[in-house]
């Protein structure tokens, strides 16, 4: 089950936004590690049951993070304030070297960045809300 994708090329997008679009985000546990300049997102894969819904994400479900390397800032406005958020896709914009990760419910999710390094890891751990 086990999925790992790393991308260092934006045109390498699509792959990435293949295995995390309908995910769910944990905006509660979003961090911004500035000394290894990391940013890291926890979001859920539903285990293909149907368990209750919880905030719109189904659980128990399989943990997983998406996570941005190289990053210099880093930015996270939630006027919504719904702890899960649906991911729909990613887009960089090289002018600005700026990662922007868009999802279903508005919350602004961005990163400016040295070097274009994302990666999404799928587990097995299986969580609860």
């Amino acid at each position: 089950m086990q999925n790992h994708i790393r991308i260092k090329d934006p045109k390498d997008i699509p792959q990435l936004v293949e295995l995390i679009h309908d995910r769910w985000l944990d905006a509660e546990s979003i961090t911004f590690d500035a000394e290894s300049s990391i940013v890291r997102i926890r979001y859920f894969k539903e285990m293909g049951t149907s368990p209750p819904l919880i905030g719109c994400a189904r659980f128990p479900a399989f943990e997983c993070f998406l996570q941005i390397s190289g990053v210099e800032s880093f930015l996270v406005r939630d006027s919504q304030k719904i702890r899960f958020y649906d991911m729909n896709t990613v887009t960089y914009d090289p002018a600005s070297m700026c990662v922007h990760l868009e999802t279903g419910v508005p919350i602004e999710i961005r990163a400016k960045v040295r070097i274009f390094d994302i990666a999404a890891d799928e587990t097995e751990r299986v969580v609860q809300a």
